[in-house]
């Protein structure tokens, strides 16, 4: 039988990549300008500018941020933590299009902003410490962890993070 489940959708905007071939080619510019003039100052600007266009560039493709998620999902269930990484749906992933398990959140900000017991607010914060340590210490970093990439599910505290384009 078919399985039904509920799904999000990520559809990266036409004209993407090459908008971000222009930024590319502006930085380096910019960074040469800046070496030339200041050397003192900036002579590892283009090593720093090479690796975010490279970083850049891996997040344009949907298929290598399935794989990093897949990773991590898999990583952060053997560590035993209390959080979730959507699981993606392998059929509907393409270069440009990523599918993957809903799961329910608000932003972490929200949640922060809403739930009034400071308790429930210091087990979310003790979470994202673990995340935090994890991911800085453990077999995947994420580039990328800001507030709209952590979701808080209100009901059980339990974490969510999403966005894995941008890993090491």
């Amino acid at each position: 039988g078919v399985q039904e489940i509920q799904g999000v959708v990520k559809v990266q905007h036409a004209h993407v990549e090459e908008k971000l071939l222009v930024d590319i080619r502006a930085s380096v510019l910019v960074g040469r300008l800046m070496t030339s003039l200041m050397p003192h100052m900036f002579s590892d600007v283009g090593a720093t500018i090479q690796d975010t266009a490279a970083m850049s560039k891996a997040e344009l493709d949907f298929r290598m941020e399935a794989k990093n998620q897949e990773m991590a999902r898999a990583r952060i269930q053997e560590a035993g933590l209390d959080i979730t990484v959507p699981a993606v749906i392998p059929e509907y992933v393409t270069k440009r299009v990523l599918a993957m398990e809903f799961v329910k959140g608000v932003k972490i900000t929200e949640y922060a902003a809403a739930e009034s017991s400071t308790a429930k607010r210091k087990e979310v914060m003790a979470k994202l410490i673990d995340f935090y340590g994890f991911t800085l210490h453990g077999p995947i970093f994420n580039c990328d962890p800001h507030p709209g990439n952590i979701l808080v599910d209100k009901e059980t505290g339990r974490l969510c993070v999403l966005d894995w384009g941008q890993v090491r």
